[in-house]
């Protein structure tokens, strides 16, 4: 690698996405799939029109997309318990490469900390480089993606 190499490595700006590990190997055989901008409460009289599917991304910040990944297992990222993922539904984190190929539109934020797209991201540009163990509480899972816990488990 040169040092040219190294440089723009650090300057690369990659995307995030956090889901469930239920999800996972979907995922992973079929891409990263818009959903619905609706809710599913407003959607119960409602037909859902390709145009209203978006996948939301988090950019260049891995906090708030580690949230959502707590969440999509169905816990509280600030419950103050000591209560651990279920084994088969575990919170995991996505990064996308800042060249992956498909169009993303800027969301109206003054940090410029998300993105949106209305195509699939192929699973090829998807890594896997969070996923909680069953002992873990949200906020160890949140603590090890921001570099600030371990894997250390009695």
């Amino acid at each position: 690698m040169t040092a040219f190499d190294t440089a723009w490595d650090l300057l690369k700006m990659p995307y995030y996405h956090g889901t469930s590990s239920k999800n996972l190997e979907s995922i992973m055989q079929h891409g990263l799939q818009p959903r619905s901008e609706i809710s599913w409460a407003e959607t119960q009289d409602t037909d859902i029109d390709d145009e209203d599917l978006v996948l939301y991304l988090g950019r260049n910040e891995k906090r708030t997309p580690a949230e959502f990944a707590v969440s999509a297992t169905g816990k509280w990222i600030y419950d103050q318990g000591h209560e651990t993922f279920d084994e088969d539904n575990l919170p995991v984190l996505l990064e996308i490469p800042d060249n992956v190929p498909v169009q993303m539109d800027a969301v109206n934020d003054p940090n410029q900390s998300w993105a949106r797209t209305k195509q699939t991201i192929p699973p090829e540009y998807l890594k896997v480089i969070a996923h909680a163990y069953p002992q873990m509480t949200a906020q160890q899972f949140i603590d090890y993606v921001m570099g600030e816990g371990d894997l250390t488990w009695e």
